[in-house]
């Protein structure tokens, strides 16, 4: 399915649904950026060989922003039970048990702007 632009947003096929559901936040019609996406919670870790970079004492939103200004990361892992423990992935194609009682928390990162 193609995103619809403002010239298209009151013709058919566009239902009135969707035409009132797309964003009007921004200066682009129907463009907006997605948050970071939970992706597991628990003691699981992606595979060594994805890390980027490690991080220590940063909250989870600070581990957030360091994935958004390294180009290549498109994963980050927060560490609950370590707070402060971030860690920068340029993938995840393995998801693995640690075999550590410990909660890590896995969030994809989408930076390209989508629309609906």
């Amino acid at each position: 399915c193609e995103c619809f632009g403002r010239a298209y947003s009151g013709v058919a096929p566009v239902s009135s649904e969707s035409n009132t559901d797309v964003p009007r936040t921004s200066k682009e019609f129907n463009v907006y950026m997605v948050a970071s996406q939970e992706i597991f919670s628990g003691p699981y870790a992606c595979e060594i060989d994805a890390e980027i970079s490690l991080h220590h004492g940063v909250d989870q939103t600070a581990c957030q922003q360091l994935c958004m200004n390294e180009k290549t990361c498109r994963f980050f892992l927060y560490n609950r039970d370590s707070p402060g423990r971030c860690t920068l992935l340029r993938k995840c194609d393995h998801i693995g048990a640690t075999g550590i009682q410990l909660t890590n928390i896995l969030f994809g990162v989408l930076r390209e702007p989508v629309c609906r």
